[in-house]
């Protein structure tokens, strides 16, 4: 997230551009690593005006309980350790949360399902979340809004802010 400023948009651009790892073409696989993560976090940090950045999706490609899939542990720790004021937490009640109203899942993920539509991460007392708490860190978790087709059309997803909002100041 970048703050509301005069120059927001080059300052996203530039994110954009040096840093997401779609963005290259051809692909560039350099780019989907954790050291360029870290990097970004430490030019993300020196800005004058700060990005929020919250990692979603936090055990989506988890395979079992207590597994973790493609976002490991010390991931989140690292990109923390970087840029405490800027890697400020994950996204651990994810969208999908209609699902059950169609007689689906709950926040559904597909390798391994939430409990009770929360990641893992959260929702496991002395899991992930715990720790870094535990650890003294200032770890937000958030809600979000992800809508693709709402329940009530077949789909499982409430209309953005229907479920959840998140305000950030």
């Amino acid at each position: 997230m970048i703050p509301r400023h005069a120059d927001e948009a080059k300052q996203l651009f530039e994110l954009e551009s040096r840093f997401a790892k779609r963005d290259p073409f051809p692909a560039d696989p350099g780019r989907d690593t954790e050291a360029k993560m870290v990097e970004f976090l430490r030019v993300a940090r020196n800005m004058p005006h700060k990005p929020l950045v919250i990692a979603h999706h936090t055990s989506r490609s988890a395979t079992g309980l207590g597994a973790y899939g493609q976002d490991l542990p010390h991931e989140f720790r690292n990109g923390n350790d970087a840029a405490p004021d800027v890697y400020v937490g994950f996204e651990c009640a994810q969208g999908h949360q209609a699902g059950p109203l169609n007689g689906s899942a709950r926040g559904g993920y597909g390798n391994h399902p939430t409990c009770g539509g929360y990641d893992q991460a959260t929702a496991r007392v002395g899991g992930l979340w715990d720790a870094l708490l535990g650890e003294g860190r200032r770890w937000w978790i958030t809600a979000i809004s992800d809508s693709h087709v709402h329940w009530t059309r077949g789909g499982s997803d409430f209309w953005p802010g229907e479920c959840s909002k998140t305000y950030v100041l």
